[in-house]
């Protein structure tokens, strides 16, 4: 037969001082644990945000390296565009070219009116 162990009770004060020694030590303890795990995060952030920043950098590049070769061969589209008596859309397998009207141009009366006050005067459209 196993014998049943009492709870521990407090009896005295130098047993209280113990007990609340002893509190301060695991509360010390966790406390530790919460700045280990936040240094931790940090760093591990550092590093995912350094990581993040890197790739979306060479996203920029690649893409302005892609949008570079995408307007020259645009323009060349166009350029050839130009040159066709009509201007009825062309379509091919890889896409078309049509002509688009250029919009008009509209002008914000406020923002005329604010001109005119800091003393620019009358717009002359060409």
């Amino acid at each position: 037969m196993t014998e049943e162990k009492e709870p521990y009770k407090v009896k005295n004060d130098s047993e209280l001082n113990w007990v609340l020694g002893k509190y301060k030590e695991h509360q010390i303890q966790c406390d530790e644990y919460e700045i280990q795990a936040e240094e931790s995060r940090k760093a591990i952030e550092e590093k995912y945000n350094a990581e993040l920043y890197e790739i979306e950098m060479r996203r920029l590049k690649l893409q302005a390296e892609e949008q570079k070769e995408m307007d020259y061969f645009k323009g060349l589209a166009e350029q050839y565009y130009l040159t066709l008596e009509t201007k009825s859309p062309k379509k091919t397998i890889n896409g078309s070219v049509r002509f688009s009207k250029k919009e008009n141009v509209s002008y914000d009366d406020n923002l005329l009116s604010e001109l005119k006050e800091k003393g620019f005067g009358k717009i002359h459209h060409s």
